[in-house]
């Protein structure tokens, strides 16, 4: 996920640069996102009593002009929602703590060792991803969201099914990869027309809260996305406003009856997506020309270099194989002011960054043997809070094109 938040896609992008890949530092670092969890509460109250502070602090003259509700933001739902998002991310860490997912982290610390009002260390980054969590969720498992899905995720499907079309002789082996899968609702929703699919993700965040959904939230939770938001709100109320995920049972969609004895059909891939999938990667032979399709929705403009995912998308098809992307392209890394020192880019993605214009990556496409089968134009929103002052709608660039060679 790389798929970003709401209003600014832009300044949600995943800081979890792991640049030592021992298992130490991977596990410390996985420990040290169920510590943003666990502190989600804690470090919550603090901006509340930080923004409190600040009404605290006007003058007797100024106070007399504002309302009583703004002199107390601690109102009823806003401690409510608190507690239900709360409760949200420290299910998401016990279950972590019951499954195989990613490191021995339940065997290398207790989960009762971890405080949850100790952010010490932890960057501000780090604290804010459990937002991005929640606005997630809103967006891929609430009701409330499912326009939204609609205007991105239905276009990418008509798209598979009309030109990798399920039938009884194909279900269920077709194989499918959706690298920056977020929290895993269009892989789930692919799986369930007949494909057996790959979800692909690099945020341990997401990884955790989609491991949490898909897998042992055996209820609806309530959740409050947009609690505590202060900026381009019509109404407090606005902000405390809850919904309820997931909006339907996640294993009706990822365990289908009839697929019988080839079940699993689903997995979930951890890890950056070139250094998985890539022809330079220890598991690249095997994924050489392994895949029937690769569909990407808020993807591509993830990478440093457009190009990697281009050349890694072509390596993991079959001939004949079909790649969908819907989504903007915001370029995470791309910087507006060339750095002067070595201490301004404090990340080396942000210097190997290159943008291209849509039209430039058809004709890399093109370049690099691929067949250009659809392209259009589709307007949609992400993780958008309906009752926000600021609505951004991205105009979304579709195209659809399949493998027409062999990798150069």
């Amino acid at each position: 996920m790389n798929e970003g938040d709401t209003e600014g896609i832009e300044n949600e992008v995943i800081e979890e640069n792991i640049n030592d890949s021992s298992e130490d530092a991977e596990t410390l670092h996985w420990i040290a996102v169920i510590r943003c969890f666990m502190c989600y509460k804690y470090y919550s109250n603090q901006l509340f009593d930080y923004k409190k502070s600040r009404m605290e602090s006007l003058s007797v003259d100024y106070k007399k002009l504002l309302p009583k509700s703004v002199l107390n933001p601690f109102s009823h739902h806003a401690i409510l929602g608190m507690e239900c998002n709360h409760y949200f991310c420290e299910a998401i860490v016990r279950c972590q703590y019951l499954s195989l997912l990613g490191p021995p982290v339940s065997t290398s610390v207790s989960l009762e060792g971890i405080s949850d009002r100790d952010i010490t260390g932890i960057p501000v980054s780090m604290l804010e991803r459990c937002k991005a969590v929640l606005h997630s969720a809103y967006r891929e498992w609430s009701k409330e969201a499912e326009e939204e899905r609609n205007q991105c995720h239905t276009p990418i499907l008509q798209q598979l099914a009309k030109w990798l079309p399920i039938t009884s002789k194909n279900k269920y082996k077709l194989r499918v990869s959706v690298p920056g899968s977020g929290l895993a609702r269009l892989a789930a929703e692919i799986c369930s027309r007949g494909y057996r699919v790959q979800a692909n993700e690099y945020s341990v965040f997401m990884l955790m809260a989609s491991n949490y959904i898909l897998n042992n939230c055996h209820r609806q939770q309530e959740i409050y996305p947009w609690v505590g938001s202060t900026v381009n709100v019509k109404r407090v109320e606005d902000a405390n406003q809850s919904v309820l995920v997931p909006d339907i049972n996640p294993g009706e969609l990822i365990y289908p009856h009839d697929a019988g004895d080839l079940n699993p059909v689903f997995s979930v891939a951890a890890g950056d997506f070139v250094q998985l999938y890539g022809p330079a990667s220890p598991c690249g032979s095997w994924h050489k020309g392994k895949w029937s399709a690769v569909v990407t929705c808020f993807f591509i403009d993830t990478a440093p270099n457009v190009i990697d995912y281009v050349k890694t998308i072509h390596h993991m098809l079959e001939d004949g194989g079909i790649w969908v992307n819907l989504g903007p392209l915001q370029y995470h890394w791309a910087s507006e002011v060339a750095p002067t020192s070595a201490s301004e880019s404090s990340d080396s993605r942000y210097e190997r960054s290159i943008e291209l214009s849509f039209e430039d990556i058809l004709e890399v496409l093109q370049n690099a043997g691929f067949e250009l089968l659809e392209q259009s134009w589709h307007q949609c929103s992400y993780a958008l809070d309906r009752n926000c002052m600021r609505q951004t709608i991205y105009n979304c660039g579709l195209f659809t094109v399949r493998k027409i060679k062999h990798d150069p």
